[in-house]
């Protein structure tokens, strides 16, 4: 390694000022010279001052340079005055006044580039000192080293060495220019004689720089620890503090064969360790760092590593197994424990590390596993020590959701072994190890709950299967392979509409789970005909709903269908039963009626009373059922799809005004309140349609509601278009739990034999039917003993 020279080859300031003044001399003997001999172009000859100018504008700056200019062109000034006041500003006045005005810019300029050389030659000299020790304040070694180098060329010794204090071994560490020996070394007077090594005992304990010259003391530990010692015949050292603190290191300057030191070989001791001091603290500082860098990076990458092992595993012993080992790994441990304590998980623990008592295992997890359930602050004092050589513990909680579920603790057998940074660390760990136990809890409830989705799915009895967003099926039910004769593994994958064999993939079931999806809501058709797999056919109840995901995004869809083929079957026969009785009992029920009648016309005058009451009597009772056929006979129609309604723009006000009139004419002695606006909207419907609605409401009060004080018929209009039409009367009510069934076909509230009202349970059916065929629908509003009020709606005619 070259040394690094730091003091500039300048001359010195008696060389520069002889230098300075035999230049003026010489350039001042020509000058002379030239003007007695007068040879051609003279005045050329007086550039010959520009030399004495550069050399004082180099050595000594700008304004020496200028007053040599000015002192060597004395005679241009002369001459200019001379001719100026002989002649004027001629040729020759002007060719004197540029000479002057070269050699004096000439001599600023050049002062000032050489001031400027000069000074980046000093600032490259002090930064090649700098960068050296810069280039090395690294590594505190070569630091070291190199003031060691320095040391020895700066002060011409023939060899020189560092002593350190290593507080790690609590050892001095003798470094040279090419090797470094720890070896023992005391301060302490008896232990120095004994090891033989007074010198350099008093020297270490100096507090000041020392400077020795006539020494005859054996060397056994500046450059030859090992070997035969050398005598020394010199010395020079200079301490190295920091702040207040006794010195931890000596630079140390030798002469072994002959020489001596002087002052001011320690003062460039002194000013080398200066200098050299604060790259030695950086470097160590940096080592230091570098150290703890480099801990913390096998902590990190080994917390990295669990982590990986933590995530791929759903189980608790391995993921306990896992944290405990990491745990001793990046604190260096002895022994640690790692518990989970938690209500939710069953009791687990690692102890690792040195032997540890089982007694104590037990206690420390019984004490911590009562504080947790008992939800108080755990605290590590209270959690006996797992050895009893431990002298330092790192006690860190496994919390999750702000609630400790565990915790990890280390011990190690060193007194404070551990600080925040290891803390910070640990607490990265526990991070983890709660992610990776909340992650397998949350596993094994998703599992939980899967398996009861599953049995419950199983456990349906109703034909359930789900969809994905495309309609292709992703999960059958067993009874949804009973009754469309696929299995799950089968259908897979399939369209629902080649499951349920509808017609075509564009019929109005696929139309409808398409629908389903891109509208999100629920689909119901009460009745649906498939056909199964092995081509019977099937009618159901179909409902289709959407299953949205987290985001509220659709992800598929859920079909439940129940088959009602016996149901429907019995329904179809019971239709044509009705159908046909109503057929066979229309006729002779005409004939009755119409002999009825033609008896009491004929033989009015003839009948006694008796028989005339029994005539009258079998009239009504033949109308009564003549009226019964004909509602059987709607109510088929209905079911049959054969209701045929002429629907046309309607006045409702009329309509209405007309049915009650109409009805009041039957009905005497009912009290019946009409409110109608004045401008009353006009609806889409049929006119006798309206007015059978409108009859069978009014019935209806006036058969259930007897003491009600009035009827109130109210017509209003709405802005979505609807036109309301009511009913409202102030009897009994409908029980809640009936209101939901009173539009069905042959319900009635009271259906005993005891009943006080008699009736087929069909008028509101029929109702309902007639209001959805003209497009609107009809509901109830009912309070037990307040009242009812049935209102039906109708479409709005647009103006």
């Amino acid at each position: 390694m070259e040394p690094v020279r730091t003091a500039n080859d300048e001359p010195s300031d008696a060389a520069q000022l002889l230098l300075t003044f035999a230049t003026f001399a010489l350039t001042f003997a020509a000058l002379f010279l030239v003007e007695h001999l007068q040879p051609p172009q003279a005045y050329l000859f007086r550039y010959l001052g520009i030399l004495p100018v550069v050399i004082v504008g180099f050595f000594y700056g700008s304004l020496p340079a200028l007053a040599a200019a000015s002192l060597v062109s004395l005679k241009s000034y002369i001459d200019l005055v001379e001719i100026v006041a002989r002649s004027g500003f001629t040729a020759g006045a002007l060719q004197h006044l540029l000479y002057l005005a070269f050699i004096h810019l000439l001599a600023y300029a050049f002062a000032d580039l050489s001031a400027s050389i000069r000074a980046q030659f000093h600032l490259k000299a002090a930064l090649q000192g700098q960068e050296a020790l810069l280039d090395r304040s690294t590594d505190p070694q070569k630091v070291i080293e190199f003031l060691v180098q320095q040391a020895r060329l700066s002060t011409g010794a023939e060899a020189a060495v560092f002593l350190l204090h290593d507080t790690l071994n609590a050892q001095w560490k003798v470094i040279a220019e090419r090797e470094t020996t720890s070896v023992r070394l005391s301060t302490e007077p008896e232990e120095a004689h004994n090891g033989g090594q007074p010198l350099v005992s008093w020297l270490l304990r100096q507090q000041e720089p020392v400077l020795l010259n006539q020494l005859d003391h054996p060397d056994r530990w500046l450059l030859q620890p090992v070997n035969a010692p050398r005598r020394l015949r010199s010395l020079v050292a200079v301490p190295l503090r920091s702040g207040e603190q006794p010195s931890y290191g000596w630079l140390v300057a030798v002469n072994r064969i002959d020489g001596r030191f002087q002052r001011r070989d320690l003062e460039r001791l002194k000013e080398l360790l200066a200098s050299g001091q604060k790259a030695l603290q950086q470097a160590e500082s940096f080592a230091r760092t570098d150290r703890a860098l480099a801990g913390r990076v096998a902590q990190l990458a080994a917390i990295q590593r669990t982590a990986r092992e933590l995530n791929a595993t759903l189980n608790y012993s391995h993921i306990l197994d896992q944290t405990a080992a990491c745990a001793l790994e990046i604190a260096r441990a002895h022994a640690g424990l790692v518990a989970l304590l938690d209500g939710d998980f069953p009791l687990l623990y690692r102890g690792l590390g040195m032997q540890v008592e089982n007694d104590i295992l037990e206690e420390a997890l019984r004490v911590s596993s009562l504080l947790l359930r008992a939800k108080a602050p755990l605290e590590e004092r209270i959690i006996p020590y797992l050895r009893p050589t431990t002298r330092s513990r790192l006690f860190t909680p496994i919390v999750r959701e702000q609630t400790p579920v565990g915790f990890i603790l280390v011990e190690r057998s060193s007194p404070q072994a551990f600080d925040a940074e290891m803390r910070d660390v640990l607490s990265i760990l526990s991070d983890h190890a709660a992610t990776a136990l909340e992650n397998t809890r949350l596993f094994q409830q998703v599992q939980r709950e899967k398996q009861r989705t599953s049995l419950i799915i199983h456990s349906i009895a109703d034909g359930l299967i789900t969809t994905g967003v495309e309609g292709r099926i992703l999960l059958m039910n067993p009874a949804a392979e009973a009754l469309t004769g696929w299995r799950l593994e089968e259908c897979l994958g399939l369209p629902l509409s080649r499951v349920l064999q509808l017609n075509d993939g564009s019929g109005p079931q696929e139309g409808s789970l398409q629908r389903v999806l891109r509208d999100r809501r629920a689909f119901h058709r009460p009745r649906q005909v498939i056909h199964t797999r092995s081509g019977a056919r099937r009618v159901i109840s179909l409902s289709m709903a959407p299953l949205l995901g987290p985001g509220e995004d659709v992800e598929g869809a859920a079909v439940l269908f129940h088959d009602i083929t016996s149901q429907d079957e019995q329904d179809r026969l019971q239709r044509e039963m009705v159908a046909s009785l109503s057929h066979e009992l229309r006729s002779p029920l005409g004939n009755i009626r119409m002999i009825a009648e033609m008896l009491l016309e004929e033989g009015a005058q003839s009948y006694t009373p008796e028989q005339r009451q029994s005539l009258e009597l079998l009239l009504g009772q033949s109308q009564h059922l003549a009226s019964f056929v004909d509602r059987m006979l709607d109510v088929h129609r209905i079911d049959t799809g054969r209701l045929n309604l002429q629907r046309m723009p309607l006045a409702i006000g009329p309509v209405i005004e007309e049915a009650v009139h109409a009805w009041r004419f039957n009905a005497a002695g009912v009290n019946i309140r009409l409110q109608i606006p004045e401008r009353a909207p006009w609806v889409w419907g049929d006119e006798a349609a309206i007015q059978s609605v409108l009859f069978n409401l009014l019935e209806n009060a006036a058969r259930y509601a007897p003491d009600s004080p009035e009827i109130v018929v109210r017509v209003a209009g709405v802005p979505e278009g609807q036109a309301l039409v009511s009913v409202e009367d102030y009897g009994p009510g409908i029980p809640y739990e009936h209101q939901s069934k009173i539009f069905d076909r042959f319900y009635r509230v009271d259906g005993s034999d005891a009943q006080t009202v008699y009736g087929h349970g069909l008028g509101l059916y029929i109702c309902r039917s007639l209001v959805r065929a003209m497009g609107g629908d009809i509901y109830l509003q009912s309070t037990p003993g307040k009242g009812s009020r049935f209102t039906f709606t109708l479409p709005c005619k647009e103006a």
